[in-house]
């Protein structure tokens, strides 16, 4: 795997036992970066720290399987990926899964934006401002949920989210 990924990049992997007693020359090639601000509908940088996921641009026929680089924004809403082959990528801003959105700098919905040429660093994302969502799980009969399992919330419309074991669903 670690050669596949050497040579992705654009460099070579030689093997240890054919390397020993030679003068190595290695040369690097520098990646570019995407970076930028990361706004809510009003322009506000995002109070939170953020996911960043840069992919290949779907629109260039990127594989939409492979993640070039990613990141978390900083508390003033700024971002930048580096490391980056030329070529076009889709910027995509969410929400940490593991930290939840602090309530005390909000909550935030997705945000993409696509297209965006490496070595760009002006990229503005904007992310609309969300709301917790709370509540129980509980049975049919009321009672508390005792099973493990989760809970997937999607926006009305969409399939209905299902929770672990349970077979539980609901949307917003």
């Amino acid at each position: 795997p670690a050669r596949r990924h050497a040579a992705r990049r654009g460099a070579g992997a030689i093997p240890a036992s054919e390397a020993a007693g030679r003068d190595l020359r290695i040369a690097l090639r520098r990646g570019l970066a995407i970076g930028g601000t990361i706004v809510d509908e009003e322009g506000r940088p995002a109070a939170v720290p953020l996911e960043v996921w840069i992919q290949p641009a779907a629109s260039s026929g990127g594989d939409r399987n492979r993640l070039s680089g990613s990141g978390r924004s900083r508390e003033d809403g700024t971002f930048r990926i580096g490391g980056l082959e030329p070529g076009a990528y889709d910027v995509q801003v969410r929400p940490d899964p593991y930290r939840g959105g602090s309530g005390q700098g909000g909550y935030y919905a997705p945000g993409k934006v696509e297209g965006v040429p490496a070595g760009k660093e002006d990229v503005v994302v904007r992310v609309a401002r969300g709301l917790p969502i709370r509540g129980r799980l509980v049975s049919e009969d009321g009672s508390p949920w005792q099973e493990r399992g989760l809970l997937f919330v999607r926006p009305s419309g969409d399939a209905p989210a299902v929770t672990g074991s349970g077979s539980t669903s609901c949307s917003s």
